[in-house]
């Protein structure tokens, strides 16, 4: 009798081990950094709000996985064509734009 448990407890042991393998298998995966763009009204370092956006973005990225890339007024005339050619993962999922001169390309991105 008492190898009929030894068997029974062995089967239930490797039960409980298979269905923990095939769980945790089934977790889902550590997802891609998002990518986020962040274009500035003016250079950084001058104290004003374009250092505030960078400065939560920098606490964002700290808090969350994010891979950032910062464009600045010299890029304006760049970056609709560097969003047209961008593709799966490297596309950002969000652009923050600091600056009312923006507003229209605000404006065709939304």
């Amino acid at each position: 009798m008492d190898r009929k448990y030894l068997i029974l407890s062995v089967i239930v042991a490797a039960v409980i081990i298979l269905a923990g393998a095939v769980a945790v298998s089934m977790l889902p995966h550590e997802p891609a950094a998002k990518t986020v763009y962040i274009v500035y009204g003016s250079e950084k370092g001058d104290l004003s709000y374009t250092d505030s956006a960078y400065q939560g973005l920098a606490s964002a990225q700290d808090t969350f996985s994010l891979a950032t890339r910062e464009f600045t007024p010299s890029d304006y005339e760049t970056l609709p064509g560097i969003l047209n050619t961008t593709k799966g993962s490297e596309r950002p999922g969000l652009i923050i734009t600091v600056g009312f001169q923006y507003a229209g390309f605000t404006r065709q991105l939304a």
